[in-house]
């Protein structure tokens, strides 16, 4: 027998996709929450709806629903939460997300946009005690515990219905078992280590160093993950009742934030992003984190291989299976990168950046339970080689690309993964005497926060469609 045809590649996925986020994007540029960007994206957008019929019938041909949960998720996340029960009635509905989003929802029975708001309302007020309980947990005051569990003990808290339903904090946890059993836990003093205090596990005082660290890795304070954790876990459960979710896929990924911030001086450009992650199995976050990978998270990778020496003279071959880590020895792991700068005012890339990074850590510690399991990938600029910019080719051309990502357990399937990007690219026309926007000299660090950020963001879907998929998109384009 034949093998059927294939169907043709839709070459409109892209642009579709692309088209979802820049009408996500708002009418102002945000330091927090979704993606933020100042540029246009490389095609001229699409009409939304548009964008997301495009997405349904290749949804529907492929039996795949996550590109449809990847752009409701980035259209949901751009509009700012309902004050009150009035902002959840279909008239405010339409006029805080427009007319295309609700219709789509309804037309192919996916959800209620209004009842979710309003879930996501008394969600976000539960999880605000929640927060101040965890707040409150490394200053020893364990009263504002008891304040939660007074509240959610009165009613039905849709609060903790998401998150015993999706196992964020372990299976069948909800909120108010995770603080009944952080509270519970013995406290015993730290002991001594290298010199160092290190808390001994499974007590009191590793926990409140693990809610401190946390601000810090997240660039956000705890009340800020919180309400941000709430909304997630709301949607998390909201695609779990739908007929679209598929829990053998190996890796779902629900980003939560990103924080973008530049140095006015500088213009050294950070973007920090967190997303809840349920994977199959914890490798399958350590295999799409791996440096091998990264050619195929994005069309911008023209080469990324691990190399003998900072020239990239000779490729490397590491022996360490893909996402298992690296073993320490003296001399450090090299990757060459080639990245390309993509214009859509020419329709074609006009620029590449040729890079050596220095893996400084790629540590994956695979436990026999899941809370050991965690796994951290640092690296940072070895020698920047060479870039083209327009007409304008030279060797160097980066002054800062160095970055983290940082895995770590929540619950029994439910990982945090936190990928942090910094990148200065250096002034190529440093005579002027003048920066600004319009600096052909300083322009890519001017568009730097957008364009990192939707990057960022753009990779951690990126590493889902790599495990599921084998490719950087999800499927066709």
């Amino acid at each position: 027998m034949a093998t059927p045809a294939q169907p043709a590649v839709n070459e409109k996925l892209k642009p579709a996709m692309l088209s979802v986020y820049y009408h996500a994007l708002g009418d102002q540029l945000q330091t927090r929450g979704s993606a933020a960007a100042l540029v246009r994206p490389e095609v001229e957008p699409m009409p939304l709806d548009e964008a997301l019929d495009c997405l349904a019938r290749d949804a529907i041909r492929r039996d795949d629903w996550s590109r449809v949960r990847e752009a409701l998720w980035a259209l949901i996340r751009s509009v700012s939460p309902p004050r009150g029960e009035d902002d959840c009635k279909e008239k405010m509905i339409l006029e805080r997300y427009g007319t295309e989003l609700p219709a789509f929802v309804a037309d192919h029975r996916l959800f209620n946009l209004g009842q979710f708001d309003s879930d996501r309302m008394s969600c976000r007020r539960d999880a605000r005690l929640f927060s101040a309980a965890l707040v409150a947990y490394p200053q020893q005051l364990s009263a504002p515990i008891g304040l939660y569990n007074q509240e959610v003990a009165t009613k039905s808290s849709k609060f903790e219905s998401a998150t015993r339903n999706t196992s964020v904090l372990g299976k069948g946890v909800s909120a108010a078992d995770f603080l009944a059993q952080i509270d519970g836990l013995p406290s015993v003093p730290p002991e001594i280590k290298d010199g160092r205090r290190t808390p001994v596990p499974n007590t009191r005082e590793a926990v409140s160093q693990a809610l401190n660290r946390l601000e810090d890795e997240v660039g956000v304070t705890i009340d800020g993950y919180i309400a941000a954790f709430a909304d997630t876990v709301m949607f998390m459960d909201l695609w779990r009742e739908t007929n679209h979710w598929d829990p053998s896929q190996p890796v779902t990924i629900f980003p939560s934030f990103s924080v973008t911030t530049q140095d006015a001086a500088t213009l050294t450009t950070s973007v920090t992003a967190t997303a809840l992650v349920t994977p199959a199995e914890f490798l399958c976050i350590t295999r799409a984190i791996d440096p091998r990978r990264w050619q195929k998270l994005s069309d911008q990778f023209h080469r990324v291989r691990f190399v003998m020496d900072e020239f990239a003279t000779q490729a490397e071959e590491i022996e360490t299976p893909i996402g298992e880590g690296l073993r320490a020895r003296t001399r450090p792991y090299l990757v060459e990168e080639k990245v390309g700068v993509a214009s859509d005012v020419v329709g074609a890339e006009v620029g590449y950046f040729h890079n050596v990074l220095q893996i400084d850590t790629f540590d994956v510690q695979v436990g026999a339970a899941p809370e050991n399991c965690f796994a951290d990938l640092e690296f940072s600029l070895y020698r920047s080689l060479d870039s083209k910019v327009l007409w304008d080719v030279r060797p160097g051309g980066l002054l800062i690309d160095s970055g983290w990502t940082k895995v770590r357990h929540v619950s029994d399937n439910t990982w945090r993964l936190t990928a942090n990007k910094t990148l200065r690219f250096a002034d190529r026309t440093p005579r002027t005497g003048w920066d600004g926007p319009l600096d052909f000299g300083q322009m890519l660090n001017y568009l730097a926060p957008a364009a990192l950020t939707a990057w960022l963001n753009n990779d951690l879907y990126s590493s889902e469609a790599e495990e599921v998929h084998g490719t950087h998109d999800t499927g066709d384009y």
